[in-house]
């Protein structure tokens, strides 16, 4: 319903399903970007990054299944085990990095922040990008693992910089694909994580 009472009160419904368009391509291509970030970290360390990848991918399905990584935790830790990190190590940052890590999240909430208001016609100067970065990070180390409460985050982020939050609800007509994109690559990153830790 609250998908619903978004479109309803949309004026040019085509532009605005063509706008949800290319926010869910441009948090498409953020999570890919946030990919190849993770590959270059090993890559870097002069490890082949595509090793930890035949192991990743139950991880990867549970944690876009689920839309929690956390839940993914026990296939991560076997596919750490296959990949050949110590256990210390593996149980060490996995739980942590479960618990801390939400990039993927972060790339979402600031450009759902940017997307809201621009929906809305609102101009936002650089001080006010500057706050959405900040707030993003600081509610990025705080989020829970459950489904949408990175929208959550989105509202309040809003209501801090003086954009009317009524906007986000038109997240959730794509915040199903939206969260399971974060949470797989999510899921992918902590394993990452692990790896980079271990070599």
């Amino acid at each position: 319903f609250m998908v619903m009472s978004a479109i309803v009160n949309v004026e040019d419904v085509s532009g605005t399903f063509i706008s949800l368009g290319l926010f869910v391509l441009l948090n498409f291509v953020g999570q890919i970007t946030h990919l190849i970030f993770l590959i270059l970290s090993l890559a870097v360390l002069c490890k082949n990054p595509f090793r930890i990848l035949k192991y990743s991918f139950p991880t990867y399905f549970i944690s876009f299944a689920t839309t929690s990584p956390v839940v993914a935790l026990p296939k991560a830790f076997i596919a750490c085990d296959e990949y050949g990190i110590p256990k210390p190590i593996s149980r060490f940052v996995l739980p942590f990095a479960g618990t801390m890590k939400a990039d993927a999240s972060a790339v979402f909430i600031a450009a759902s922040c940017l997307f809201v208001a621009q929906q809305q016609g609102v101009e936002l100067d650089a001080g006010k990008v500057v706050i959405v970065i900040i707030l993003t990070f600081a509610y990025v180390t705080a989020l829970p693992n459950i489904p949408s409460a990175s929208v959550v985050a989105v509202i309040t982020i809003l209501g801090s910089i003086g954009v009317d939050p009524n906007g986000a609800s038109l997240l959730y007509a794509v915040e199903w694909i939206n969260d399971r994109l974060r949470a797989g690559n999510v899921g992918l990153s902590h394993l990452y994580c692990s790896a980079f830790t271990y070599h």
